[in-house]
């Protein structure tokens, strides 16, 4: 008898979150199945019916947080490229900040930043209806969301000491305008 997807889907969940508190605080490499499978009150074949090992558990947290990022940005690009994307950035980091920080960070999965860019980039070119081959815009937008995505994350990390709107218009300022336009 199969169990039901929701028993499975909460096992699931249980695992990824028992393995994101050890990774908050851990380095991939020091954390086993066994740590896993203990915190979550699993056996280790229970781990196996999910993940192949502890960089697959990862790789699936990522896309999953991935997934929906893309979500929210694509609802937010309903209308326009500007400040909805730059206020639901601010969003998705007030309801899933710890993990984004977290990946984003030096302990992080360097490659995160990498599949994050490459999601958010594929929507915006197709919303700008933008060709991908374009030199120019490519590393305009690779300075432009690498500004952002480290920018919200260090005012994330130092614990928000701006408001998030205060923040949206920060980063429009020198999104749009420039570094500059925000000094003065």
């Amino acid at each position: 008898m199969k169990k039901q997807p929701e028993v499975t889907e909460r096992t699931k969940a249980i695992l990824m979150d028992s393995f994101w508190q050890l990774y908050r605080e851990n380095d991939i490499r020091k954390i086993t199945i066994k740590d896993i499978t203990e915190k979550a009150g699993y056996n280790r074949s229970t781990f196996y019916q999910y993940f192949v090992d502890v960089y697959d558990l990862l790789n699936q947290l990522e896309d999953s947080l991935i997934q929906y990022i893309s979500d929210n940005v694509k609802l937010s690009l309903v209308s326009s490229i500007g400040d909805d994307f730059i206020e639901q950035m601010a969003q998705l980091y007030d309801l899933k900040g710890e993990y984004i920080s977290v990946l984003l960070s030096k302990n992080g999965d360097p490659m995160f930043a990498e599949k994050l860019k490459s999601a958010l980039s594929f929507i915006i070119f197709d919303k700008l209806e933008i060709k991908r081959d374009k030199a120019h815009m490519d590393l305009m937008f690779e300075f432009a969301i690498s500004g952002m995505l480290s920018a919200i994350t260090k005012w994330y990390n130092l614990g928000k000491p701006i408001p998030s709107k205060e923040m949206v218009v920060m980063l429009r300022s020198m999104l749009f305008k420039g570094a500059s336009s925000y000094i003065r």
